[in-house]
């Protein structure tokens, strides 16, 4: 009996199999540093980090950076995603080498750039883009940094052929998870903004808690304050999602990266806007499981030939470049 030979050449095996590991010392060092400080915060952020009087938006998109690579080092999200598309590379599937070396390289990138810095001899913060800032990024880029670009040079290497012969081409490509990734960001910012103006609308800033400070919860954060915080929030960004989604088929972040939200055609588009706008990004602010819920929407779309993530899959929803008629008409074709 023959036996089964792989489906890919052992060069592009080797170099995604290497980027896998390569990938994980980061989250094994972060346990390692943990476990020889019992406990205390690990990594370069508790030499760098610390409080500062910034731009509200600027430090409420730091802390929520800063939360989001520092958990997803913790448990070893780069490596899944690694060890996800070399499961599709074997499998004979296209493999998203470049999303995939991309967001490892922003992950990369995280790690220095999200702390706020402070002069040696002063007390106040160091203005970002100065040479002190530029020096003591590079200071405290290290192994984690330096093995999680080696993984995404890896991964290109591996996926230099993107597609396998008569894959078709995802519908998502080209641009459009940067498109994606830049929208969120505008809408971060925009909804960020929202729960500021409502925090002082509704008097909460007398009680010391500012919506607006950040979106993302802790994980596995339960406490009351955290609920408060979530109980607060949800229903503004349900409103504000499943409001520009019905009405205008996309948000003013999809807007301005020219992008709209595509639903299957036959009705039910404002149950399927409801749906969207409850997946995400309403359970991303909830406490406890949230930014598990987030990583896993997020890993969808990076493996995803079509860039749809798995909020996208759940309500049959497509985000695909918006035609300037489409603008013209105010995005009702977007959820048709």
């Amino acid at each position: 009996m023959m036996r089964p030979s792989l489906r890919m050449p052992w060069q592009p095996l080797a170099a995604w199999a290497a980027a896998a590991a390569v990938a994980a010392v980061p989250t094994w060092e972060q346990w390692r540093l943990a476990a020889e400080l019992d406990g205390a915060s690990t990594y370069h952020v508790s030499m760098c980090r610390g409080g500062a009087e910034t731009v509200a938006l600027v430090e409420a998109l730091r802390a929520d950076l800063g939360r989001l690579h520092a958990t997803a080092v913790t448990w070893g999200v780069p490596a899944a995603a690694v060890l996800a598309g070399l499961l599709l590379s074997v499998a004979g599937k296209a493999a998203p080498g470049r999303r995939l070396a991309g967001g490892l390289a922003l992950t990369a990138l995280a790690g220095p750039l999200t702390p706020v810095y402070f002069h040696p001899d002063e007390c106040g913060p160091v203005a970002i883009f100065s040479g002190v800032w530029v020096a003591q990024v590079l200071e405290c880029v290290g192994i984690p940094e330096v093995c999680l670009l080696v993984a995404a040079l890896l991964v290109l290497a591996a996926s230099a052929p993107e597609r396998p012969a008569g894959h078709p081409a995802g519908r998502g490509e080209p641009g459009a998870a940067w498109r994606r990734t830049a929208a969120l960001a505008l809408d971060y910012l925009v909804a960020v903004t929202v729960l500021a103006l409502a925090t002082q609308a509704l008097g909460l800033d007398g009680a010391g808690l500012d919506l607006g400070e950040r979106l993302l919860p802790e994980p596995g954060d339960t406490s009351s304050e955290a609920v408060v915080r979530a109980t607060l929030s949800a229903p503004l960004l349900f409103l504000y999602a499943w409001g520009f989604h019905l009405l205008r088929g996309r948000t003013p972040g999809k807007l301005l990266l020219g992008l709209r939200v595509a639903f299957p055609e036959g009705g039910g588009r404002v149950r399927r806007a409801a749906l969207r706008a409850l997946l995400f990004p309403v359970l991303v602010v909830m406490p406890g499981f949230g930014m598990i819920w987030l990583f896993l929407d997020g890993l969808c779309a990076l493996v995803d030939p079509d860039v749809r993530a798995a909020h996208d899959r759940f309500t049959g929803g497509r985000v695909v470049r918006a035609r300037r008629r489409d603008a013209v008409r105010g995005g009702q074709a977007g959820v048709a």
